[in-house]
């Protein structure tokens, strides 16, 4: 325990410690499978595919239903797309 921390302290600490170690796995298993996380304050995930035969990533943001976007490998979230209609079926 740091100096002057509290019994309670010290369990909160190892419990913070506990999440992240969680948070730090989920995201590596993100990874492994593809998927590239892109923060928490916006919740975005990107996945590389195709469109087109053109390398692109599929991009979905906390809170959408389902992947309704895409967007050029270097453009970013500013270049986000609609999925075409004739894709998403």
């Amino acid at each position: 325990p740091e100096w002057g921390e509290s019994t309670e302290q010290v369990g909160l600490r190892a419990r913070i410690d506990e999440v992240a170690g969680r948070i730090n796995d989920y995201l590596g298993e993100l990874e492994q499978i593809g998927c590239l996380f892109k923060g928490f304050e916006e919740g975005l995930v990107d996945f590389h595919g195709k469109l087109d035969g053109k390398e692109i990533f599929w991009c979905w943001k906390q809170g959408e239903d389902r992947i309704d976007h895409w967007h050029e490998l270097d453009a970013g979230y500013a270049g986000r797309q609609p999925v075409p209609e004739v894709v998403r079926g």
